[in-house]
Parts: C-alpha cells; sequence; structure tokens
C-alpha cells in the first residue's frame, strides 16, 4: 500500500492507501503540534474505486 508523509516543525501530513475490512480506502490526514503535544487532528477516509 502507498504512503508519503510530510512535515515541518510544526504539522504532520499523511496520504495512506489502505484496507480496511476488505475495501481499499485512502486516508488523508494532519497533526498540528504546540508544545510538543497533538493540539488538533484531522482525517478524511474515502473509499477507492477498483
Amino acid at each position: 500500500m502507498a504512503t508519503e508523509v510530510c512535515r515541518t516543525e510544526d504539522t504532520l501530513l499523511y496520504d495512506v492507501v489502505q484496507d480496511v475490512a476488505g475495501d481499499t480506502v485512502r486516508v488523508v490526514g494532519s497533526f498540528v503540534l504546540r508544545d510538543g503535544l497533538i493540539w488538533r487532528h484531522t482525517s478524511l477516509a474515502v473509499p477507492v474505486d477498483g
């Protein structure tokens, strides 16, 4: 499965294709850090056709 991660000093972005319950999905998200702790997390899962 494909995985891509991009980082800056306080942000991590990810894009992953994985198998979930027999279906292939693309998961895209982010973590934003403040004072070394996760301040905000976002994610989106989208089914992959075919």
